[in-house]
This record gives C-alpha cells, structure tokens and sequence, in this order.
C-alpha cells in the first residue's frame, strides 16, 4: 500500500463501557444493528470466559442493556451456537414488532434459528441457522457453520457433522435462502456451481470451497457473499460475488482473489477492502465494473468497514498495531476526503488468532452513536461513544 497520508484528525471522545463487569460482554459482527429500533436496548452476548475457542458444551448466554436504565442488563436466553467474531448471529428481527430477535442454537443435533421476544420469550424455531435476515423481514440466509468451524475457526459452530466434509465444493452444499414465515428454503448456490464459475482458477482443485459473509441488499433484492477456497499451502484466497434471491444474475463483483470485510452502501454499492489496484477500501457497484478507491494513502491496512446511513461517513477499525499491539477506531469523511482517529484500544496479541476481540464498530439508526467490542480492561466489554462532536447534530 502506499504512504499513510499524516493529515489525520484526532479526537478524543468520552467512552462509556455498557456492560457489567461480572463476565465477558460482546456482540460479535459489524454489519448487523445492536440497537432496537427505539435506540433504548443493546442486544449482547455473556461468555464466561475469554481466551479459549468454545466447544461443543460451551454456552452462551443472551440479554441486553437498558440504556434508560443505568444501563441495566438483563439475560434473555442460552445457546451452543456460537463463535467469538460473530456470536450466535443474534440480531434484531425487521418488522412491526420491535422487541422480537433472533439467534442460532444446536438443537436435536441440528443448527437451528430461534426467533423470540424481549417480553414474551421463545416463540418459534425454524429449521435453519440464519447468517443474516433481509431489510424488510421476509427472507434469510444460511450457510454451513459446521464447515465453517474446521475452515475459519471463529466463525463456525462446533457439534453437528459436515454432510459434505469429503467434498471440495459439493452440488449440494452452498447458500440457502429461508422463507421467514414458513421456514421453507431453497439452495440458491452452490460450492459446485461456485468452482466452475468463470474465470476457474487451477487453485480450485486443491482444497475445500466455503462461503461467508452474506448480506441482504438495503432493497432486499439481492445478496452478497464471499467464496473462499483453501490453498496448498494452507492459506485460502476469495471472490467477491452478488445473487438474486431467485437464483438469478450471479455476479462475479471482484476476482482479484482478495476481498475481506464488506457492507452495502445503498442498493446498488458496496464498500468493501480489496484488492484492486493494491489493497485497499473500495466502492464497487453491483452488475458492474464500476469501482473507485476510498481515501488513497489514508490506510494502513484491514478493517471492519461500514457507512453511516446517508453514506456519508465510513466507520471502520483497524486490526492490531505491530509495535505498541493497539486498535484504532475510525470515521472517514467521504465527503471531504478525511480521516478522523476516535481512540486506540489495547488488545492482547497473546490471544490465539479464533479468540481475538476485534472492535467491529456498529452504527445506531441514526448515525450519531457508535458501540464496539474491546478488552483494554482485561476483559470482553461493549462500550458507546457519540460522534455528535465530530459529525455534527
């Protein structure tokens, strides 16, 4: 990459830590909203332990913080469907009603999905474990966390055999769309049709294929997601792709074998760091070979990137400095071509890689307040800050 640009703004605004401090906070992904609709509750999950990859009988528990209420915490429910980068895809549920989420359980020696209420508790199960739920509700996404948990571990599931562990890229393993209403579901794309999608590489018959972070377009039209293929050497190379709920225009949006953490940006962009011209943060727009680079020279390297809802603002973080083993938080002005340093936070590089606390900084509904996951306290907490002072009311 080239030379970090020096014209950086820093700020340092007050951090408040939400959770108790009687286990280990956190709420996993980047890309999903901890907050309720209302901007009152936090959706959190509780480990009992920090440093170690979760097994087969480790639980979860499932609460949230009430932010009108001395940020009271309160548990919800148990799961042994998790991981440490993104938990048990708890989040949310779109719709009418705004106190009912869900999360990902083992149950019956299958993955499943649990959809309950704050009030009201457990109210249905559906036969799937979602990766993400569509804007309006009505859809969600599924992959194999069972592969997931042998080729990226920190972001599978362990207890529930692969079907498909002796094959590289099954015609039966892939993505899975689920009716929300109905809990019917249909493979939308498979490994198989992945490892033969042009331009094929002669790495893709060397390893297992997998796919990971999926995410609904804002219109719910269509769905994003990265195909990874294990080298022989150990490491896995990536291809960013696009495809309509309906098995439709699968779109090959980068093949420079290099794209890590992305978001949608409206219902035709993505923002996202690649590899293009070097490695770097991207906008790519959907059907198209349309792409521009963000900030040029403004990054040292990977990060957890979103935009702020009116796509202004791009909030991401960085992974740990090498020298003093620290995290920035970070807010880049699209508009102006800024970078606006929010806090550095100490990590642990003891940490085995699986188990490690990214920040991965999340947005409310409104774009002014930011809460992420650290433990420069020693231990996993969630904390919130207000960007009110850097972007304006």
């Amino acid at each position: 990459m080239s030379e970090i640009h020096s014209d950086i703004q820093e700020h340092r605004l007050p951090v408040t830590r939400v959770t108790p401090d009687d286990g280990h906070y956190f709420f996993g992904y980047f890309d999903k909203y901890q907050f309720d609709p209302t901007g009152r509750y936090l959706l959190v999950n509780k480990a009992s332990f920090m440093d170690r990859q979760p097994t087969t009988d480790d639980e979860l528990e499932l609460g949230f913080i009430d932010l009108h209420d001395s940020n009271r915490y309160r548990p919800l429910a148990h799961t042994h469907a998790w991981c440490w980068q993104q938990g048990c895809m708890l989040q949310w549920l779109p719709g009418e009603d705004q106190t009912r989420y869900i999360y990902n359980d083992r149950r019956d020696g299958k993955f499943v999905s649990v959809i309950a209420d704050v009030h009201q508790g457990e109210i249905a199960t559906l036969p799937l474990p979602i990766y993400c739920i569509s804007p309006d509700g009505r859809w969600a996404a599924s992959t194999n966390f069972s592969r997931l948990a042998k080729e990226r571990p920190g972001y599978g599931y362990e207890g529930v055999l692969d079907p498909w562990q002796s094959q590289y890229h099954s015609v039966g393993d892939g993505i899975r769309i689920m009716d929300m209403q109905t809990g019917e579901h249909q493979l939308i794309v498979s490994l198989d049709q992945l490892a033969t999608h042009v331009p094929v590489h002669n790495s893709f018959a060397v390893g297992p294929h997998w796919t990971n972070h999926l995410l609904f377009s804002p219109d719910s039209k269509r769905l994003m997601f990265l195909h990874r293929w294990r080298l022989e050497n150990g490491s896995h190379q990536t291809r960013l792709f696009t495809v309509g709920l309906g098995d439709k225009d699968l779109y090959l949006l980068n093949d420079r074998v290099m794209t890590s953490h992305m978001a949608w940006i409206n219902a035709q962009q993505i923002i996202a760091f690649a590899n293009q011209y070097h490695w770097g943060y991207y906008v790519f727009t959907d059907q198209s070979s349309l792409v521009h680079e963000v900030g040029p020279g403004q990054f040292e390297g990977d990060g957890h990137c979103t935009t702020s809802p009116d796509g202004r603002w791009m909030l991401t973080d960085t992974y740990p400095d090498p020298k003093t083993d620290r995290r920035t938080l970070i807010l880049f002005d699209r508009h102006s071509n800024r970078r606006h340093d929010l806090g550095c936070f100490q990590s642990d590089s003891k940490m085995p890689v699986p188990t490690r606390c990214d920040l991965h900084p999340r947005w409310d509904r409104t774009g002014h307040l930011v809460t992420f996951d650290s433990i420069h306290e020693g231990f996993r907490g969630v904390y919130l800050l207000d960007l009110t002072h850097v972007i304006g009311n």
